[in-house]
């Protein structure tokens, strides 16, 4: 059994001082980092992926569930699209005019507070959490477009 570790101590050797050369030149080279993720993790080579597979820590995730989180992510990211779309211009789903949602806020702010300043800050609180929720919709269908990937499923875009 020695005798099968002896050859692969100079390969094992070799693949580790490739392996610290390429990571101190990727330390401050975006491309280079990029370029190496790119190769490693999008390669449809058999052996890179087992490779690949081999080294990453934890179990992998079966393409059923990469399938069900990435679902998820997609159905999530489209709530957050129409709640956000919804807060931000209210009469692009006809749900009910902006006066409406005005007098709704106008009476929730009397109601809240005696003061019409506050009624400002609101309005402006709105517009920013309609704004947090769109680009939340448009990072999960990232990370959604990212499982199926992983999956094996190819993503156009």
């Amino acid at each position: 059994m020695a005798d099968k570790e002896e050859p692969l101590d100079p390969l094992m050797e070799r693949l580790f001082l490739d392996i610290k050369s390429i990571m101190i030149l990727g330390r401050n080279d975006a491309k280079v980092q990029n370029d190496m993720r790119r190769r490693i993790f999008d390669s449809y080579d058999d052996d890179i992926t087992n490779f690949r597979q081999m080294i990453q820590k934890g179990k992998a995730i079966e393409f059923r569930n990469l399938f069900l989180i990435a679902l998820g992510e997609i159905v999530f990211s489209a709530l957050l699209l129409l709640i956000g779309l919804n807060l931000l211009v209210p009469s692009i789903f006809s749900v009910a005019d902006p006066s409406r949602i005005l007098y709704y806020l106008r009476n929730f702010s009397v109601t809240y507070s005696n003061t019409t300043e506050f009624f400002g800050i609101v309005i402006i609180v709105d517009f920013f959490i309609s704004i947090l929720m769109l680009i939340s919709a448009f990072y999960l269908l990232r990370q959604a477009s990212g499982n199926l990937k992983e999956a094996g499923l190819l993503v156009s875009g």
